[in-house]
């Protein structure tokens, strides 16, 4: 579980940027607004999985 986005324990707009900030493995990881984080995973070379995780507020 990653703090922050999992049930946005202690505030997830802050610990969203800094997990942006620190990174996480081999995660593009971009935070957009309001504690939505975007990461995104090159497979294979060629092909890219993109998630968006929208914490319940």
């Amino acid at each position: 579980m990653i703090k922050g986005v999992f049930g946005c324990e202690e505030g997830c707009p802050a610990d969203a940027k800094r997990l942006v900030s620190e990174g996480y493995g081999g995660f593009d990881l971009e935070y957009i607004e309001g504690g939505i984080l975007k990461a995104q995973y090159s497979l294979n070379g060629s092909d890219t999985l993109t998630i968006k995780v929208f914490p319940d507020f």
